[in-house]
């Protein structure tokens, strides 16, 4: 059956590798007109204005119209990396909502043709449609029409990569949607994170032949990749929160109790976001966090004494 308006949002926005509240920022919305967007009777009279419409389908990887219920828009060039959330509970919901969306999503783009590639850490999932499996249109040619056919329209749609945490709810949703065959398997030595144009290369010439733009798969690949990346550097950071305390609550403390002028805040400020964005990737240091921490006492100290001089 195809896939519902509110279906189609929630079930593309997992496999692009979104928690709400990042499509939410991706977006400039707020988490919660997401949250609507994917319930099922709030949804239905969903209409998306004119400027966020396009802005939404472009992070999702879709054509507009795809998401406005209008054939004949099939998926096209997708690249996919579902993220598995660190709290089983959630892990939980993804798998549920996997297994139950995204068989429609693939009966809806005609998906019945793959190839994959056990990786590293994961697999990777090549997925098109094949027209010499559709009866129909397979019934309507002979001989060498037939030949060439088969021969040329394999069409790649997707390229679905897929960590070990969600390999067995994957292959549960191939199951229970039950009309797609991969016509082979490699091993591949890449992780899911670093599959590449290269990667790409491979698992297209010695897994299927078929139609593919290697360019734009390759160009989606890098933008997810890039996403993804930048996602990574901020929990990195927001996972180890507590050892940033001493520095913010040491700053507060100072900035309250002494009185500096625009100039000194100034550069605190400045100073601040600079330590905080290049100490992301050393979030794991304690050693780090003691020296930036003597650094911006130091630093205080000598703005305070700057302005004691002034006064």
């Amino acid at each position: 059956m195809p896939t519902t308006k509110y279906a189609k949002i929630k079930i593309l926005r997992i496999l692009a590798g979104y928690t709400q509240k990042e499509l939410a920022e991706t977006l400039s919305i707020s988490q919660a007109t997401v949250a609507q967007w994917e319930r099922p009777l709030e949804a239905r009279g969903l209409k998306l204005s004119g400027l966020l419409l396009p802005r939404l389908a472009e992070a999702l990887g879709v054509h507009p119209e795809y998401l406005e219920q209008k054939r004949p828009f099939c998926l096209s060039n997708c690249v996919w990396h579902p993220s598995p959330p660190n709290a089983v509970q959630y892990q939980r919901a993804m798998e549920a909502d996997i297994i139950s969306l995204f068989p429609n999503l693939l009966f809806e783009n005609d998906i019945n043709i793959g190839c994959s590639a056990r990786l590293i850490d994961g697999y990777a999932y090549l997925l098109g449609y094949d027209a010499c499996k559709d009866i129909e249109y397979r019934d309507t040619l002979i001989g060498a029409d037939l030949v060439r056919a088969c021969k040329r329209d394999i069409d790649i749609r997707c390229l679905l990569l897929v960590d070990d945490k969600l390999a067995d709810c994957f292959q549960l949703a191939f199951n229970v949607y039950g009309n797609l065959i991969f016509s082979y398997q490699l091993t591949l030595k890449y992780s899911v994170s670093s599959f590449d144009a290269q990667a790409l290369n491979l698992l297209t010439n010695d897994g299927i032949s078929a139609k593919i733009d290697i360019i734009e798969f390759s160009r989606n690949l890098a933008q997810l990749k890039t996403r993804k990346g930048s996602y990574n550097k901020l929990n990195t950071l927001l996972i180890d929160k507590d050892k940033l305390r001493p520095i913010i609550f040491g700053m507060l403390y100072a900035l309250l109790n002494d009185r500096f002028n625009d100039d000194a805040i100034s550069e605190i400020s400045s100073y601040f976001s600079k330590t905080i964005i290049e100490s992301a990737p050393l979030a794991t240091k304690d050693v780090e966090y003691t020296r930036i921490t003597s650094e911006i006492f130091k630093l205080l100290n000598n703005l305070k004494k700057i302005e004691d001089g002034s006064t």
